[in-house]
């Protein structure tokens, strides 16, 4: 089953990637969203693509994809204009076991577009951050220019995230 929803917004993040925002509210598929790690099926001029969410399960004026370019899928959300309408899947998969991490360290590793699913468990993280031990998430891109939600970095590491970034193309 498919609804449609409609683009908030579009903003480039890498010369790769794009951060879409989407706006699940009034949808049969709002509350379907509970755990980061969980995913959507978009399809657009006649094809599919999976998507993970960027952004927590608690944001309620819409949720973040994270696109890398290339493929019709991809592009199209990539150069929607705002108001645009996509149709989406239900969210599906378990998600990241965060509630096994209680009173634990926690490590957490993406590379390339991988980070975006690892945002929405920052996220989370944050908004519970005395529920957790240590943080640390190694980040991997090839080149400095390359990492994703870049801008958001010292805010993860004041909230007591440490950030290792590690290039594999220096």
């Amino acid at each position: 089953m498919f609804a449609p929803v409609a683009i908030a917004a579009v903003r480039p993040e890498t010369h790769e990637m794009c951060l879409v925002r989407l706006e699940l509210g009034g949808t049969p598929f709002a509350a379907a969203y509970t755990t980061p790690g969980q995913y959507v099926i978009a399809r657009t001029r006649g094809s599919e693509g999976r998507f993970a969410f960027a952004s927590a399960p608690s944001a309620r004026d819409g949720v973040d994809i994270l696109v890398k370019h290339g493929g019709t899928v991809a592009d199209a959300l990539c150069t929607a204009a705002p108001g645009a309408k996509v149709e989406i899947s239900r969210p599906g998969g378990k998600g990241f076991p965060i509630a096994q991490a209680n009173g634990h360290g926690v490590i957490l590793c993406a590379a390339g577009s991988g980070v975006g699913p690892i945002r929405a468990v920052v996220q989370v993280l944050l908004a519970r951050r005395a529920d957790y031990g240590p943080i640390t998430l190694f980040h991997g891109q090839r080149g400095h220019g390359d990492f994703a939600f870049a801008s958001e970095h010292a805010a993860w590491e004041h909230g007591g995230i440490r950030v290792i970034k590690v290039h594999s193309r220096p």
